[in-house]
């Protein structure tokens, strides 16, 4: 969760926000080469859960906002936030 967004709610003002000249992404998947080749129907999982769950947030939007709402215990208007700059809803 970024924090700019999170502390909006507390009062504190965003100064400045780096997406406007740089696109980055807020997650991802490392693991080391020996892992991969030591665990590779782990690693198909891996991946395969981190899709899917990628998509959920993307697509599933009443439903990733209840499992937030309830895992991170944030507002609903601070995870579409979050949304917005992820996706580029602004």
């Amino acid at each position: 969760m970024p924090f700019n967004i999170r502390m909006k709610p507390e009062g504190y003002p965003e100064l400045f926000y780096v997406g406007i000249i740089l696109r980055q992404p807020l997650t991802g998947l490392s693991t080391s080469l020996d892992k991969i080749q030591k665990n590779p129907d782990q690693m198909r999982r891996m991946v395969r859960a981190f899709i899917r769950a990628s998509r959920a947030f993307k697509n599933e939007k009443a439903e990733f906002v209840a499992f937030a709402q309830k895992r991170f215990a944030l507002s609903k208007g601070v995870i579409l936030q979050l949304r917005a700059h992820v996706f580029d809803e602004t």
